[in-house]
């Protein structure tokens, strides 16, 4: 089915049901253009913007319907991880970004660079997309990315010790940084919506690249974090979002983050 329609799918959900599955449905089928019909959406369980096997779903647009203004998503049943109340995947809308080990880096790469030698080349192939991640340097224990300085990069040839990248690296990566798969997520745009309740993150995105978020709001938010545009982006935009919590501060349960943009490339922050 064509991610491009004349007309978009409009859904009208429960007052108090959970919307998760509903939504989560329609994603599935092939829909991409959803306008909410009712100023009203409760989400209970969260609505990865991914397919079955976790590749995303690009060009997908979520906005209230023509003569709503804004629609409330309570996200109260998603909640938090009772075991760690931080996880930002515990989210109303989430992308992880199908990361995937891969190898690591054998010598140091340098600012311009493009072209960086691994230890086994052949986990790659020409188009995937990779992560650089100076915050991890021992495959054998960590062979993911972790929160810090890291990279984005499309592979354009595979040699026998070495991956030639699409764009000239902007910092130095240390030798041994591993360098994970990645799949990122395109030209999602997610706009007028305002969240209530206490799951740890609103919208939630890894290695976003060109997507808009727009007039995202809050009333009443125990939540962690309203919208975070995490790890690996580049190119994206948070437009006219505000968050307002119940309880700011840096406990595990309170409102630590607002909107929040991390480890962006050419991102913008506009208004918020």
């Amino acid at each position: 089915m064509s991610m491009y329609y004349a007309t978009p799918y409009v859904f009208t959900p429960s007052a108090t049901l959970d919307n998760g599955p509903q939504l989560r449905s329609i994603i599935q089928a092939g829909y991409r253009w959803i306008q909410i019909n009712r100023d009203v959406c409760p989400i209970k369980t969260t609505v990865p913007l991914n397919k079955a096997d976790l590749t995303p779903i690009h060009g997908l647009v979520i906005e209230p319907a023509p003569g709503i203004d804004k629609v409330l998503i309570d996200s109260s049943g998603v909640g938090r991880n009772p075991e760690v109340p931080t996880d930002p995947s515990y989210a109303a809308f989430d992308y992880q970004g199908k990361v995937r080990p891969a190898s690591f880096l054998t010598r140091e790469a340098f600012l311009n660079q493009n072209e960086i030698f691994v230890d086994d080349p052949t986990k790659y192939v020409a188009g995937d997309w990779i992560v650089i991640s100076d915050a991890s340097t021992d495959f054998d224990t960590q062979p993911l990315p972790l929160d810090g300085p890291m990279e984005v990069r499309q592979v354009i040839r595979v040699f026998s010790e070495s991956l030639v990248i699409n764009n000239a690296l902007k910092k130095g990566h240390p030798n041994g940084a591993i360098v994970a798969t990645c799949v990122p997520i395109r030209n999602v745009i997610i706009r007028g919506l305002e969240f209530t309740g206490n799951s740890a993150v609103g919208v939630h995105v890894h290695y976003a690249q060109h997507c808009t978020f727009q007039d995202i709001t809050s009333v009443d938010w125990r939540g962690r974090s309203l919208v975070l545009i995490d790890n690996g982006g580049s190119n994206n935009s948070v437009i006219d979002c505000y968050c307002s919590g119940t309880e700011p501060g840096a406990g595990p349960t309170q409102n630590a983050w607002g909107v929040v943009m991390e480890g962006q490339d050419s991102s913008r922050m506009v208004n918020s």
